[in-house]
């Protein structure tokens, strides 16, 4: 496939993948929901902690 064949393919798409994006086709629900966890749950597994410990110890740090 040209990138001519992928521009037209775009101008002529459905209008909700058509906002701006460079890609041909839209996030679909079943993509999303294939990524998602795996960039969620490290998040609040592992940053979600990690930022509270951090932000509790600076109030325990900070009493006279």
């Amino acid at each position: 496939m040209s990138p001519l064949e992928a521009l037209r393919d775009l101008a002529e798409g459905p209008p909700y993948s058509a906002g701006g994006c460079y890609w041909p086709h839209a996030m679909t629900g079943e993509f999303a929901a294939a990524w998602m966890p795996s960039v969620f749950v490290p998040l609040v597994g592992i940053l979600g902690p990690a930022v509270a410990m951090a932000l509790l110890f600076n109030v325990i740090e900070a009493r006279d």
